[in-house]
């Protein structure tokens, strides 16, 4: 992914980076940031990156998701959490795809 050419990450950035995974996936990656936890740090907002899959009818029909806390140890920026978390959940969902695969490819005896 070419990211744009201002220093540091984006929105835009990340936008485009879900974009493109979403699309590499068959469906849409959506950042949700739910009310502020307490943690050993204090408090902190939970934030999701979150791959979900829609019938015709626009309902969700399946959701996988990676989730973490910001403030944190893990990114410096927010938008560095929204990448990592998204980085995560491409690597999860390309192994369930591989997985999916090498078990269809599996064929059982005498069948």
């Amino acid at each position: 992914m070419k990211l744009l050419s201002h220093p540091g990450v984006s929105f835009f950035d990340t936008r485009q980076w879900a974009t493109e995974v979403g699309r590499s996936h068959g469906c849409i990656i959506h950042f949700e940031m739910h009310l502020p936890i307490k943690n050993t740090q204090g408090i902190a907002w939970l934030v999701r990156c979150v791959a979900r899959w829609y019938d015709e009818r626009g309902m969700c029909k399946k959701e996988r998701g990676e989730g973490g806390a910001w403030p944190c140890s893990e990114a410096a920026t927010f938008t560095g959490l929204e990448l990592n978390l998204l980085n995560r959940l491409d690597r999860k969902l390309t192994e369930e795809k591989v997985d999916a695969e090498q078990v269809s490819a599996v064929r059982l005896p005498g069948f």
